[in-house]
């Protein structure tokens, strides 16, 4: 389970899940190769919500393409090699394009798929780790010196504040999924502010649940931002070259 699943979610606390009372500094591997990431957002009914301060009038999945937007333009300016699908889910997924190095396709196309409006139901995650692993291939691992030609990192996107997503287990392409070295889930979780209403504090540690390698990055937000876009731009740092989200600090210090 990831080190962030026990963390209380809060607009003012640390995206990064960090305890440490003095950051380590750590070693993170000198390896660069490139990242192959898809996007995979969630098409859920409660998308269309508006519960962002200040931002009333723009919906949540809005407010969160334009954040994937900035995330992929900002990718791609860091290598041009990088490469970018997308997905997208309701109660079943579907991949929408195919891995490419260009960003402005896949924007067009993410432009073009918004959330129906339609009773809000239960997801089984299986059928994300399905799709996700009769598209993708993976690279054969070598040593731990030899720098892979490239690596997978999904990037899901989860909306629901109603909803406990759930995962049949065993899940033999999840399995196959997080067992290889050169493969990340990385999550971000909008969602409204938790209260007696919702059931945000159980989803937040479901999907922290799916960490069970401790390689992924499991950020959230509820009502700023802000905080959104900074969540997207931890998002920036190359999966084999970051360390573990439990270790990561963010702050600024003189």
């Amino acid at each position: 389970m990831s080190a962030t699943s026990n963390e209380k979610m809060d607009d003012g606390a640390s995206p990064t899940g960090n305890t440490r009372e003095h950051p380590v500094a750590l070693r993170v591997p000198g390896i660069d190769c490139v990242e192959k990431i898809v996007i995979i957002l969630d098409l859920s009914p409660e998308m269309n919500s508006k519960h962002f301060r200040s931002l009333e009038k723009r919906t949540i999945i809005h407010l969160t393409k334009r954040a994937i937007e900035n995330f992929l333009h900002n990718k791609h300016s860091i290598n041009a090699k990088h490469e970018f699908a997308l997905m997208v889910f309701r109660e079943r997924a579907e991949w929408l394009v195919d891995f490419q190095s260009k960003p402005d396709d896949l924007i067009t196309q993410l432009n073009h798929y918004f959330p129906i409006d339609s009773t809000p139901a239960e997801i089984d995650l299986s059928v994300i780790f399905d799709c996700l692993h009769s598209k993708i291939k993976l690279p054969k691992a070598a040593g731990a010196d030899v720098a892979p030609a490239y690596i997978v990192r999904a990037i899901m996107v989860y909306g629901r504040s109603h909803s406990v997503p759930t995962l049949e287990k065993p899940c033999a392409s999840y399995d196959s999924l997080l067992s290889s070295p050169y493969f990340f889930l990385d999550i971000l979780y909008v969602h409204e502010i938790p209260s007696d209403d919702n059931v945000c504090t159980d989803v937040y540690t479901a999907l922290c649940q799916l960490d069970e390698t401790e390689k992924a990055y499991v950020l959230e937000v509820s009502t700023s931002m802000t905080r959104l876009l900074e969540n997207v731009t931890i998002l920036l740092a190359h999966a084999l070259q970051r360390p573990p989200q439990a270790d990561a600090n963010y702050a600024l210090t003189s």
